[in-house]
């Protein structure tokens, strides 16, 4: 949905009020995140209004309104992370009938606990605390591999692999890189698997596996010429190219840099300096 299509819907929605109580709280917060998206902050106070004010302090609302404080008071929403997990803590061990059963309201819980351990994983590794920010993450990622949530644990694979990035951990990036690559395959979303798949060839490329890398970078090609995604594209019309260079082969570099060129043309944004820079260079050595 488009930015414009988004803001008619709550515009529709807004002009007629009294369907707002048809909606169920999952609902509700996602559109608040949808108006706070998009500037529209009254708009989203007003939907979050409707949400009873015990689901607004531990349920998903709380969620939300925790997402809002994320860079404007981060103590303020580790704060009510903390009681959410608490909460559903509290819950989840209150409906235990002793026989290890899990109950629906269990699985409610534990899916809203695993959304308030991603989010206070973000904020710790925000705050420079990335062993604090893996365990929080990988606690999320072990409850939504519970259930079968595969972009859930495609995206907890996504932090953790951002995470080991920073860290220079090579060895831990791969891994999750192939996890995500992975999960988004078996969801079939072949739109992120091509962002996915050069995300795993770059860093393929870094350990140095040069012709399995190339291979995930034309996987991704296909992937994102078959979506029509110019921005997966270019990435990867990019990362073929300099690993045309590594080979020494300056005419396929060249190709393969001139057809990430045409796809800026075509998104009709500037191309970056550098990739003109080595167009320019191969140009003149040949």
């Amino acid at each position: 949905m488009s930015h414009t299509q988004a803001s008619e819907l709550l515009d529709l929605l807004l002009s007629h009020t009294d369907a707002i109580s048809g909606f169920d709280v999952q609902a509700l917060v996602n559109l608040a995140d949808a108006a706070e998206s998009m500037g529209r902050s009254e708009d989203a106070e007003f939907l979050l209004s409707n949400i009873s004010e015990k689901e607004s302090k531990y349920g998903w609302v709380g969620l939300a309104t925790a997402k809002r404080y994320l860079h404007k008071n981060p103590q303020k929403a580790m704060d009510i992370i903390s009681g959410i997990i608490e909460s559903t803590e509290e819950k989840i061990n209150g409906n235990s009938n002793g026989k290890g059963d899990v109950t629906s309201s269990d699985t409610a819980m534990l899916l809203l606990q695993a959304a308030a351990l991603n989010l206070r994983g973000q904020l710790e590794a925000d705050s420079g605390a990335p062993d604090a920010a893996r365990e929080s993450w990988a606690l999320s990622l072990a409850i939504k591999a519970g259930y079968g949530d595969l972009f859930g644990q495609a995206n907890g694979h996504h932090n953790l692999l951002q995470l080991a990035k920073q860290q220079d951990n090579l060895e831990d990036a791969l891994a999750h890189a192939t996890r995500v690559v992975e999960l988004v395959a078996d969801a079939e979303d072949s739109a992120w698997q091509a962002h996915a798949l050069a995300d795993l060839a770059h860093l393929t490329a870094c350990d140095e596996n040069f012709d399995q890398a190339d291979l995930h970078y034309r996987s991704s090609l296909d992937l994102a010429e078959e979506n029509d995604d110019l921005a997966a594209q270019i990435v990867a019309h990019w990362g073929i190219a300099d690993l045309a260079l590594i080979r020494g082969d300056g005419e396929s570099a060249l190709t393969a840099y001139g057809q990430a060129l045409a796809a800026h043309m075509k998104l009709d944004v500037p191309a970056p300096e550098a990739l003109l820079q080595r167009i320019n260079a191969l140009t003149e050595s040949q």
